[in-house]
């Protein structure tokens, strides 16, 4: 069988996919939402650093939604896909075809609202945090993977579909036609088909 390099390519971007939804779960879980408990907070500006004691506060957003759980659930199943588009060439084109323009639109949709709800936050200040919401690094980080793994994906539907292109151009004639060759002796002539080309 042979391995086109597009499906070798789609591989390579598959584990970095995977590479960056890990990281995203680390981040989300280590910085953005560390649970109950003491958190220390620092301000970027002044450098003045306070801890207090914190109930499940989720830094990704301003608001009832739950960003972070949005963001493990996007990531763990992002990269559960991605995972299987490792073996892209191990794989009907089609489905990788099928298994990438899924990733591309989850992932597309994650990094918008990661993105509108980052723009939120970053302009908004609470009760707990008066100076405004800490961790704005991380949550920076979180959205440049979250778009860089949505342009892994995008990229991944081209390469998918040029593996599927070149899967129906570099299938073998069905039922050649019988060509007819002259005995150099003979009264009669004999048709032989055509050597059939195996892949």
């Amino acid at each position: 069988m042979r391995v086109s390099p597009s499906s070798l390519l789609l591989s390579f971007l598959s584990v970095a996919e995977v590479a960056f939804a890990v990281t995203i779960i680390v981040l989300i879980a280590d910085q953005l939402w560390p649970g109950n408990g003491y958190l220390t907070i620092c301000n970027d500006i002044t450098g003045v650093c306070a801890t207090g004691y914190y109930e499940g506060v989720c830094l990704l957003t301003n608001n009832s939604v739950n960003v972070c759980a949005y963001g493990y659930a996007a990531s763990a199943i992002g990269g559960i896909v991605s995972l299987v588009c490792i073996f892209a060439p191990c794989m009907p084109a089609m489905v990788a075809c099928i298994l990438c323009l899924i990733n591309s639109l989850w992932y597309l949709a994650w990094a918008i609202t990661l993105t509108v709800y980052n723009s939120k936050v970053s302009d908004s200040t609470s009760v707990a945090f008066p100076d405004g919401y800490p961790r704005g690094h991380y949550r920076n980080i979180v959205i440049a993977l979250s778009w860089t793994m949505y342009a892994c994906a995008a990229v991944s539907v081209l390469l998918a579909a040029k593996m599927r292109m070149d899967a129906k151009t570099a299938k073998p004639a069905q039922g050649g036609h019988a060509e007819e060759y002259k005995m150099q002796e003979g009264k009669g002539e004999i048709p032989l088909h055509p050597p059939v080309a195996t892949v």
